[in-house]
């Protein structure tokens, strides 16, 4: 069991240095980072630590699954061309029974702007590049779009956006329901 890379990767997207991941487990820095270099196998008891320092299941750590798994990403290239021009949908539409969809234009700056996500009801949340150039962060994740490129997840999970590069970028962001 190599938990190593998970590790890295929730202590990055958290910004937790290996001192600070140290204090925070009662853990020696040296094993932490030995574990992160998988040299070292956790314990039970040490995947209950990262597990309550991460807020994270511990089935997270073990086998490096989550809901972050959902996340689909398409580049611009995958896309398939449209023959016409789509008119972007208002700000709220109903769709169907108990489904509808919130549309938003979004500029978003250079430093991160945190999402919560939208907890209830269950749906997913479209983004859309339409210009420039935008860095998407999840709980361990990063990406980074261009104009063109869309990411699908599922809408309650919190998510920051900032733009990158010297464009200014924009986005359509769309949040569905599904009941």
């Amino acid at each position: 069991m190599n938990i190593g890379p998970t590790i890295r990767t929730l202590r990055k997207a958290q910004n937790i240095t290996l001192d600070a991941l140290a204090l925070k487990t009662s853990l020696n820095k040296g094993y932490l980072s030995r574990l992160e270099r998988g040299i070292k196998t956790p314990s039970v008891q040490t995947l209950a630590r990262l597990s309550r320092v991460f807020d994270v299941p511990i089935a997270t750590l073990v086998d490096g699954s989550s809901e972050l798994s959902q996340i689909r990403l398409t580049r611009r290239a995958q896309m398939p061309v449209m023959p016409h021009d789509i008119s972007p949908a208002p700000p709220s539409t109903t769709v169907g029974k108990g489904r509808s969809i919130m549309t938003y234009m979004i500029t978003p700056g250079a430093d991160f702007g945190i999402f919560k996500g939208l907890p209830e009801p269950p749906g997913d949340g479209l983004l859309l590049i339409l210009s420039g150039c935008v860095e998407v962060r999840f709980a361990d994740r990063s990406y980074v779009l261009d104009a063109g490129d869309t990411i699908i997840f599922p809408r309650h999970l919190e998510h920051a956006l900032r733009s990158i590069g010297p464009a200014v970028a924009t986005a359509l962001m769309v949040f569905s329901t599904t009941r």
